[in-house]
C-alpha cells in the first residue's frame, strides 16, 4: 500500500493511501491535481504541511480557533472534491460494481441519462458513439472499489441501465454532501483547536 499527499497551495491538503501507482493517480484524477509519494518518507507528512516542490515541513501550532477551523474546513472541501470522482457504486449492469467518476465520466453519465429518462425510445435507436452498439452507452467500472484499476471493464449499458447508474450517481453525490455538511458543521461548533484538529474525512 502506498501513502500519497495531494498538494494545493504549497501544502499537503489531502493524506492518503492507496494501492494505485502515481501515475495511475495522476491518470484518474484532473491534471491540475498535484501528488506526491510520500511512503518512504520520514517522518510522514500530515495534512496541513508546508511542501517547496522537494521538502516537506511541520507547521506551527495554530494561532487560534478561528485559523484551526479555517483550515480544516478547508481540508474537507478539498477531500469531498476527491470523493465526488472517486467513484460509486452501482448494479445498473445487474452486478454491484464501483463505477469511474471522473468529471468527463460524470458529464456523459448525466446527459446519457436525461435522454435515457426522457426518451427511452429515442435512446434505444441511437448509437451515440462508433463502434458502440445502438441503444447502449459505455461506461468503465471494476468489480469493487479496491480492486485494481487495470481490471476495470467496459459495461454497455441500455435506456433502463442508464437511468439506474445515472440515480445511484446522484446517491453518491448525496452521500458525499451529508458528510461534508456534517463535518462542517463539527467544525463550526468546536470550542477548542484540539476539538477542530480531531475532525477529518472518514478514510484520510
Amino acid at each position: 500500500m502506498n501513502r500519497f499527499a495531494q498538494i494545493l497551495y504549497d501544502k499537503a491538503h489531502w493524506v492518503f493511501q492507496s494501492d494505485e501507482t502515481i501515475d495511475e493517480l495522476r491518470a484518474r484524477f484532473s491534471p491540475d491535481c498535484l501528488f506526491v509519494d510520500i511512503t518512504a518518507i520520514s517522518p510522514q507528512p500530515q495534512e496541513g504541511w508546508a511542501y517547496d516542490g522537494t521538502n516537506f515541513t511541520a507547521p506551527a501550532l495554530y494561532a487560534s480557533l478561528v485559523d484551526a477551523q479555517s483550515a480544516v474546513l478547508e481540508s474537507l472541501s478539498i477531500a469531498a472534491a476527491n470523493a465526488y470522482v472517486a467513484g460509486f457504486t452501482s448494479s445498473a449492469s445487474g452486478t454491484a460494481m464501483w463505477y469511474d467518476s471522473d468529471q468527463d465520466t460524470q458529464n456523459v453519465i448525466n446527459r446519457q441519462f436525461l435522454i435515457a429518462l426522457s426518451a427511452p425510445a429515442i435512446y434505444s435507436a441511437t448509437q451515440f458513439f462508433a463502434g458502440i452498439p445502438v441503444g447502449t452507452t459505455p461506461v468503465r467500472a471494476k468489480a469493487s472499489k479496491t480492486a485494481l484499476d487495470s481490471t476495470k471493464s467496459v459495461n454497455l449499458l441500455n435506456a433502463a441501465q442508464m437511468v439506474t447508474l445515472g440515480n445511484d450517481l446522484a446517491t453518491g453525490w448525496a452521500g458525499v454532501k451529508a458528510i461534508l455538511w456534517t463535518l462542517q458543521a463539527q467544525v463550526n461548533a468546536a470550542t477548542t483547536i484540539a476539538q477542530v484538529l480531531a475532525i477529518a474525512w472518514p478514510g484520510a
